[in-house]
């Protein structure tokens, strides 16, 4: 679960949402945030959820609102709750990568 909720905040800088659906990010980001540091299972499993399903929508409508990058403060709580949660849970979310891949930042003898 963790490691889904870590793929799930580095994919937001590349999101594209309405104010609204920016508003339901940030409030999802916000309460992933306060489980981690109430050390919440329950509670951080219902926030990865509700940020799962704030991803944007691949066809936008005509009418839709328009769609704008990640407002600063949101990129700024995910970046610090990736910090965290990797930083937390080290070699368990490494240990749940696919074996064979590589890691950004892993470095190659050669």
């Amino acid at each position: 679960m963790v490691a889904d909720a870590v793929a799930v905040l580095a994919d937001l800088p590349g999101w594209r949402l309405d104010e609204a659906r920016w508003t339901t990010v940030a409030e999802a980001v916000a309460e992933l945030s306060e489980a981690v540091r109430d050390r919440d299972p329950d509670a951080f499993g219902a926030a990865a959820v509700d940020l799962e399903l704030a991803v944007p929508r691949r066809i936008t409508r005509i009418g839709d609102e328009p769609v704008v990058p990640p407002p600063a403060r949101v990129l700024e709580l995910a970046n610090e709750l990736v910090r965290t949660l990797v930083g937390d849970t080290g070699d368990r979310y490494r240990a749940q990568e696919p074996a064979g891949e590589d890691r950004p930042g892993d470095r190659r003898a050669g």
